[in-house]
């Protein structure tokens, strides 16, 4: 799945209004205009996180599809589905405090209030935007005997924390069987590897422990608005990186190799005397943990640390053919790869 990106103009518009709030920010004085701009910026949050949010919910759907026909992947429909309740609880939360913010404000605007304002344009949209006590009150000082700042605060700084044990979960009692979650060597590398992909901060730089006053105070009911909104969308992009992330174990099989060996190919190891001999010499790297066998001759021979012996006895003199038939299996698709290739050798006579 193609991540979502917000549209560049998007952040542009934020970051133009965001300078400016902070070069007015000493005086404390924001106008009708600038908190609108807040406004818009928010409408189109949320217009680009019902996307991203239906675009992971069409992979989880495909996921479920994908085990249905492969049970042993079934763990995985229910880690996905695990994590999309922890971001909707993530959602609703935010949501909340955001009706809760509106409601301070009066509501929205019904269109007798913005007709007799003499501005039709406001219908639907909150009043007192620019107010900024309203945001202290909720966030800093306390609002129905608790602030809301602190709190929201812990739930930004455990949510990463949520998001990376519940992938971790996935290797524990032997993993998920055909997939990375099965060999424990892959976790760390795979873990950090998604960490890089959510955007959602453990910690924030505050010595002073005063995320809550940096972040809301001075600031007008519009940007707090638009802000909780940013942090949706920061849980949504995360949460579609953990759904990709395990999407992408259900299609793919990670081989390492780790074993390597010396190989001298040829296709005529015996040579009489004048004659000139050529072969190849090459590193071979293979895995100890493939999974295929190997018939000569209609005889199975064991395959031990990813390799299969063959010993033939030279009873009758001159040149030996033999053909190695190597059946390979793919845990993922559950199919069989069969490849062919011919060898000889010669008897010659002893002295």
């Amino acid at each position: 799945m193609n991540k979502l990106i917000i549209p560049a103009t998007i952040f542009l518009l934020f970051l133009s209004c965001y300078g400016c709030q902070q070069l007015i920010k000493g005086n404390n004085y924001y106008t009708e205009d600038i908190c609108m701009g807040y406004y818009i910026i928010d409408e189109n949050l949320k217009k680009s996180n019902h996307i991203i949010s239906q675009n992971t919910n069409n992979l989880i759907s495909n996921i479920e599809a994908t085990a249905k026909s492969k049970k042993h992947l079934l763990p995985l429909v229910e880690k996905v589905n695990s994590i999309k309740e922890i971001t909707n609880d993530f959602i609703n939360y935010t949501n909340k405090i955001q009706r809760k913010l509106i409601e301070e404000t009066g509501g929205f605007y019904s269109q007798d209030i913005a007709f007799s304002k003499g501005m039709p344009d406001l219908i639907g949209k909150p009043q007192n935007l620019t107010n900024l006590t309203i945001p202290e009150r909720m966030f800093i000082y306390g609002d129905n005997s608790f602030a809301k700042g602190p709190m929201f605060e812990k739930k930004l700084k455990e949510l990463k924390k949520v998001y990376l044990t519940a992938i971790e979960s996935l290797w524990d009692d032997d993993g998920v069987a055909k997939t990375i979650f099965a060999d424990s060597s892959y976790k760390i590398n795979a873990l950090n590897e998604l960490e890089a992909q959510i955007t959602l901060p453990v910690s924030y730089d505050d010595e002073n422990n005063k995320w809550s006053e940096n972040t809301f105070g001075g600031k007008p009911v519009a940007f707090v608005y638009m802000l909780l909104s940013t942090f949706e969308n920061k849980a949504l992009v995360s949460e579609s990186a953990i759904v990709n992330f395990i999407a992408n174990q259900m299609g793919k099989l990670k081989i390492t190799f780790d074993k390597f060996d010396i190989c001298s190919n040829t296709l005529k190891p015996i040579i009489r005397q004048g004659e000139t001999f050529e072969t190849d010499i090459t590193l071979n790297a293979y895995t100890s943990k493939a999974k295929f066998n190997v018939n000569i001759g209609g005889k199975n021979l064991n395959v031990i640390n990813g390799k299969a012996k063959y010993i033939a006895t030279g009873n009758t003199l001159g040149k030996k053919k033999y053909t190695a038939k190597i059946s390979i299996y793919d845990p993922i698709t559950e199919e069989k790869q069969v490849l062919y290739k011919d060898f000889f050798y010669e008897v010659i006579k002893s002295k």
